[in-house]
């Protein structure tokens, strides 16, 4: 599922399995974040105005601990997948990478293309490396959850 990030700044989109890892994905980042599916069929509220533990567990039926345990490696893969701009824009920016032949080209223009913003808030630098670090969580426990 692609989503959008709601945030006071500049425009992100990311891809998450589900609603579950696209809400841990935003409250990784910041509880004055939220998304939404572009049909906005699916959504992540703003949760600094809420009770995020409460809210997550009333909607998923477990802890934001234990599903962040048990999806770690869906979580870092939707981290990682943070890019600047719109839903459009996401389109375009995975067709021009189709395209590029090499790990070090895709690396290059996917810096070249989050440097866009105008904010001073790196959104998918800082979600690209707590999505690095979540993968290296990972790799230790030989598994695709931390528990």
């Amino acid at each position: 599922m692609l989503f959008e990030l709601i945030n006071p700044s500049d425009p992100y989109v990311f891809e998450a399995k589900d609603l579950e890892v696209a809400t841990l994905t935003v409250m990784a980042l910041s509880p004055v974040y939220g998304a939404a599916t572009e049909d906005e069929q699916s959504h992540v509220p703003v949760l600094f105005l809420l009770d995020p533990d409460e809210w997550f567990e009333e909607t998923f039926g477990r802890s934001v601990s234990e599903a962040m345990s048990k999806r770690a490696k869906e979580l870092a893969d939707a981290l990682l997948s943070m890019t600047y701009g719109t839903f459009s824009d996401y389109k375009l920016y995975q067709d021009t990478m189709k395209l590029l032949d090499s790990p070090e080209k895709k690396e290059a223009y996917a810096k070249r293309w989050n440097s866009q913003r105008s904010s001073l808030n790196a959104i998918a630098d800082v979600s690209h490396r707590m999505a690095e670090r979540f993968y290296k969580l990972v790799k230790e426990k030989g598994e695709e959850s931390l528990c």
